[in-house]
């Protein structure tokens, strides 16, 4: 750095691009003060300062070949996460529609769960296996744009005044909160037709053929809609209207398997969460990988961060020598004093996802620590850390939370088979009561054991085929 262009280049401010002061003599010819190589030079070494700070990166063909190996196995962890999505959907969803009707019917009572699944397969063909499973993909990428769309809604809402203290500025949660549960209800109406259709069909309750409910049973409170107004027995508002109204509201499947879905889905965020961060990361970096600790928070996004920067405690003042060429070549020196002033520092707006934890300090590495490990983190070497979560997770909140949706299951098959004009004495003799907590318990709990032990295998074919694709063609090491 004892270089004059480098001292130029630190002294001019940030992407200012350096241009020669020419004079004009008697006769009207340019002469420059630097030479074109020394311009050359200045160029060259803001590039070098920009590069070395972290600013910019030089567009080299190593760099080059980076970047296209770290796209290239993105785009290949991305097709293998479709095609183990698709096997996975494949394979397991006949064990599922198997485990609701034995959660629902009482037909299968005595039986073993070997005897379950030579029936099943001998009385039913591959559309009766599959049933459910269209209605309910579209139930899921549904959800998915749901929830991007109400992302979105939030952090919009986020930065209105509206929403934000206006003492602090920060975010009024509670009330985002209430929205953020309220866009979920109200959203309820619009998929919930897609779930139950799914879940009738798993039921063989619906013909495998009708691949989609009527478009009729979106609309609330029509006559193919599954949501219905209350009847009352008297006046509006009494108060034996107003028990029977919560005594329906209890016994609703609409907002039994609202909750249902709800706090399934949290419990299989939860253990996801937790599982992630407890299996060992790959450490098996090359020149395809990233250079970086992988950090555990990395799959939770923050909308929003605040930076504070705290000022110097008084002005700071920097020598700058400059070495200028005259024409005659000898070599002066001359010294310039800069005083650099700073602005108070302006906090960034709050998202409403932060927390206090991003105002603690960054701890560094202090002197003698090990640095970090570098781990692959493209979406081919993530994939089976992924599926292995993914599956433990799944199992894991469906075993918690397998008493309430036997309930939800029964409600909705009890429920349909009286609107079809099914006597109850012939429902109960099919059907379990919501709350008969010893109906084929046995069964079911073999029926888990069954689904997490097919997950097991799914998980072994998909890291081999992980594992292989990466040694194959992205060098991945050998023994991993």
């Amino acid at each position: 750095m004892r270089n004059g262009s480098y001292i130029r280049a630190l002294g001019r401010q940030s992407f200012e691009p350096s241009q020669p002061t020419s004079d004009t003599d008697s006769a009207g010819s340019s002469t420059c003060e630097q030479s074109q190589e020394m311009q050359r030079r200045l160029i060259k070494a803001q590039n070098d300062v920009l590069a070395t700070v972290g600013v910019c990166r030089r567009d080299t063909k190593q760099n080059q070949v980076l970047s296209e190996a770290i796209i290239q196995e993105n785009e290949v962890g991305l097709l293998v996460g479709a095609v183990d999505l698709t096997i996975t959907y494949l394979a397991t969803w006949p064990l599922i529609g198997i485990r609701n009707r034995l959660q629902t019917y009482r037909t299968y009572e005595g039986l073993r769960y070997r005897d379950v699944l030579l029936l099943t397969c001998r009385s039913n063909g591959i559309l009766d296996l599959l049933s459910g499973m269209p209605a309910h993909l579209c139930y899921q990428l549904v959800n998915v744009v749901r929830d991007h769309i109400q992302a979105k809604l939030i952090r919009h809402l986020s930065t209105k005044p509206l929403f934000r203290d206006p003492k602090t500025n920060k975010p009024r949660k509670k009330l985002l909160y209430a929205v953020n549960r309220c866009f979920s209800t109200l959203s309820w109406f619009l998929v919930y037709p897609l779930y139950q259709h799914s879940i009738l069909q798993s039921l063989h309750l619906l013909p495998p053929t009708s691949l989609l409910p009527s478009l009729y049973s979106f609309i609330p409170f029509s006559s193919q809609s599954p949501l219905a107004l209350p009847s009352f027995p008297g006046p509006v508002l009494s108060l034996s209207a107003l028990a029977f109204l919560a005594s329906q509201a209890a016994n609703s499947y609409f907002l039994s398997s609202f909750f249902q879905q709800y706090s399934c889905g949290l419990l299989q965020l939860f253990f996801f969460s937790q599982i992630r961060r407890v299996i060992p990361h790959p450490t098996n970096p090359d020149l395809a990988s990233i250079a970086g600790a992988l950090d555990e928070e990395l799959d939770r996004a923050h909308w929003d961060t605040d930076i504070q920067v705290p000022p110097p405690q008084q002005d700071e003042t920097v020598a700058i020598m400059i070495e200028q060429t005259s024409s005659e070549g000898d070599r002066s020196r001359q010294h310039f004093t800069a005083t650099l002033q700073f602005d108070e520092p302006q906090p960034l707006p709050r998202g409403a996802g932060w927390t206090e934890e991003e105002e603690r300090p960054l701890t560094g590495m202090t002197d003698g620590e090990p640095p970090p490990t570098q781990h692959r983190v493209t979406r081919l070497s993530l994939h089976p850390a992924d599926v292995a979560a993914s599956h433990v997770a799944d199992g894991v909140a469906t075993a918690f939370s397998s008493v309430f949706e036997s309930a939800v299951m029964r409600t909705i098959a009890r429920s349909f088979l009286l609107r079809q004009g099914v006597s109850p004495g012939v429902v109960n003799m099919r059907v379990f009561s919501p709350w008969e907590f010893r109906g084929n318990v046995g069964l079911i709990a073999k029926a888990l054991a069954g689904e997490w032990g097919l997950m097991w295998l799914l998980f072994e074919g998909s890291y081999f085929a992980s594992a292989w694709i990466g040694v194959t063609w992205f060098g991945y090491p050998a023994e991993v």
